[in-house]
């Protein structure tokens, strides 16, 4: 086995239990140190891949330093040294994402959405399950069939939907960190969710991808485990 190590995480529902708040969502007290661990350690690089944007991650982590982080599922990318990339988007879908916008408003959506680069998000957890439902189909009702030609697309998540750009997804994301990292490395990518599914699929043939999830379901994952005992005994002996 190589000795160089790429460790990738999902940030909630993987290092940080759900929050209703989500701005009250901290990483598992446990997690932290863990976090410093890796990251002191020369031959792990550490990286989070979260659909939240990288000034929301800032807020959350308390490590000694940052590890890397790609936001907005890759669309945001801070590096170690502190350079921060963002992907560019056509004029088309621009347009599209401040037509939803205004809609947004218009709708008294605010409350419930989150604004990003590549989107926005739609928030329910916590909701009754039918007006949850309530606000899943005025959104596609909406914007089905207006999205289609503008590069966007619906994402369900665990607690909502995403409308964002089509072509920008965590599964993108691993591939570019697999590009650079051209000599012998093992790779983990570790999510919860389904807009992980991409990742996992492309780390098929490269390394170990893990399913984080209180309870099993079907998934590109290898293999399965419970927050936070599992994912701390894990990390533990990846370490």
């Amino acid at each position: 086995m190589s000795s160089k190590r790429v460790i990738m995480f999902d940030y909630d529902g993987t290092l940080a239990p759900f929050k209703q708040q989500r701005d009250q969502a901290y990483p598992y007290p446990e997690i932290i140190p863990l976090l410093n661990k890796l990251m002191e350690s020369a031959k792990n690089r550490t990286i989070i891949i979260s659909g939240r944007t990288i000034d929301s991650l800032k807020k959350l982590l308390s490590t000694k330093t940052l590890p890397e982080l790609w936001g907005c599922h890759g669309m945001e990318r801070l590096s170690l040294d502190g350079k921060y990339t963002v992907v560019k988007i056509d004029n088309k879908t621009k347009e599209k994402l401040s037509e939803i916008r205004r809609w947004i408003v218009d709708q008294h959506f605010d409350h419930i959405t989150e604004k990003k680069p590549s989107g926005f998000a739609f928030h329910w957890r916590g909701f009754r399950e039918d007006k949850a439902q309530e606000i899943r189909n005025k959104v596609i009702k909406k914007w089905l069939e207006e999205i289609k030609s503008s590069g966007l697309s619906f994402h369900d998540f665990d607690g909502g939907i995403e409308i964002k750009i089509d072509s920008i997804n965590k599964g993108n994301a691993v591939s570019a960190i697999l590009n650079e990292n051209k000599e012998k490395c093992y790779f983990c990518y570790m999510g919860d969710d389904i807009t992980d599914e991409d990742a996992f699929a492309k780390l098929k043939g490269h390394g170990l991808s893990v399913l984080v999830n209180s309870s099993p379901r079907e998934t590109k994952a290898d293999i399965w485990i419970k927050p936070p005992e599992e994912l701390i005994e894990f990390l533990h002996y990846w370490l």
